[in-house]
């Protein structure tokens, strides 16, 4: 992981790893498998974060549900944090 958020760093390497929406939906899944706050987690996170910096695989992260995971996850660290 850390090897491709490295590579997604640079425009080419976004490109590269652009060229099949498989790898896309392939992050997501090990991202939102991860149980907490891994450093799995974090380099899918930064990966799908320089993706979003083209239209298409926007397009695919909101058909993939990331935005509402994301939300979800948000939400129930805010509720965690509150109860503490």
């Amino acid at each position: 992981m850390k090897l491709l958020n490295a590579i997604a760093n640079e425009k080419v390497g976004r490109s590269y790893l652009l060229m099949k929406n498989l790898l896309v939906e392939e992050i997501v899944k090990i991202m939102m498998k991860e149980e907490g706050d891994t450093e799995k987690r974090q380099c899918s996170l930064g990966i799908i974060q320089k993706f979003t910096l083209r239209s298409e695989p926007q397009k695919l992260l909101i058909d993939l549900d990331v935005i509402m995971w994301i939300t979800s996850i948000l939400i129930s660290v805010i509720t965690f944090n509150f109860r503490s």
